[in-house]
């Protein structure tokens, strides 16, 4: 505590045109990262992923047939309520980027996402995060059963899925979820030859549905596009930008999960007694 108030009363000594300059920083930061958030798709993608968990749809695929008690439900979607709230998760994940941003690399990635090449191949992304997209994905999946895409148009989509990085980030994201929950609840985690086995499991799970994510994204659109849309997103600005905002949400909802896992602890005794 005494190195704290030293610290403090050397930046207060420092005089107010030192302070004055770190805060016009601070909010220049702020402001460039909230713009170059909403241009990424982020908060749209923040939005739909929240509105999923506290679904009918989610809580019945989360049953899969095991009967869960009705009270694990109730509390389930309360905690989901609290802890997964679509407007602090975004202001946290916010706070996160623009502490460690540069004024400089923000505007770059920001002017980069605003070109209209850019611009459009993330606006083909948000359409998937609107209401209903769900039900075309599924439609969309009967249809390649029945017409599967080449093999060309495969490679093109796995070249793309490389470079964002989609399906690892999808995976690290559940993973980081259930081990927090399981921790939050006291559960060890599984020895290391099961828990390479259910991560092989759950990537080629999770590759299956981004593939077919992003073939419905991108149909339509020529190879070269895609190529060319891949190399953007391996070069800077966009690539170091798209890393810190992944790192910044795997950072919050780890913190988040831990929490509902709490909420969940102490509802559910509650709940029986």
């Amino acid at each position: 505590m005494r190195r704290l108030l030293v610290f403090l009363a050397v930046v207060a000594a420092a005089g107010s045109l030192t302070v004055g300059t770190m805060a016009a920083q601070s909010s220049e930061c702020v402001s460039l990262t909230r713009q170059a958030l909403d241009a990424s798709g982020f908060n749209e993608e923040v939005d739909s992923s929240t509105r999923i968990l506290d679904s009918d749809e989610f809580m019945a695929q989360m049953d899969s047939g095991q009967g869960m008690p009705a009270e694990f439900i109730a509390a389930f979607r309360k905690a989901v309520k609290t802890q997964m709230n679509a407007e602090q998760i975004k202001k946290e994940v916010l706070q996160k980027l623009a502490s460690g941003c540069k004024p400089d690399s923000m505007q770059q990635a920001l002017e980069r996402m605003q070109t209209p090449f850019v611009a459009h191949m993330l606006e083909l992304e948000a359409s998937l995060n609107r209401p209903g997209a769900e039900e075309k994905i599924k439609r969309y999946a009967d249809a390649l059963k029945v017409a599967p895409p080449t093999d060309e148009r495969l490679e093109a989509i796995h070249a793309l899925d490389e470079s964002l990085g989609m399906t690892n980030f999808q995976m690290e994201s559940s993973i980081h979820i259930i081990e927090a929950i399981l921790e939050g609840f006291g559960v060890p985690p599984p020895n290391e030859d099961d828990a390479q086995k259910q991560r092989r499991a759950m990537h080629e799970q999770t590759r299956a549905v981004v593939e077919t994510s992003l073939l419905l994204t991108y149909r339509g659109v020529p190879r070269a596009d895609l190529d060319r849309y891949a190399k953007e997103l391996r070069s800077e600005p966009l690539h170091g930008f798209f890393s810190g905002m992944r790192d910044a949400f795997l950072e919050v909802m780890t913190v988040r999960s831990r929490a509902m896992a709490e909420d969940l602890k102490s509802s559910l005794p509650a709940r029986r007694s």
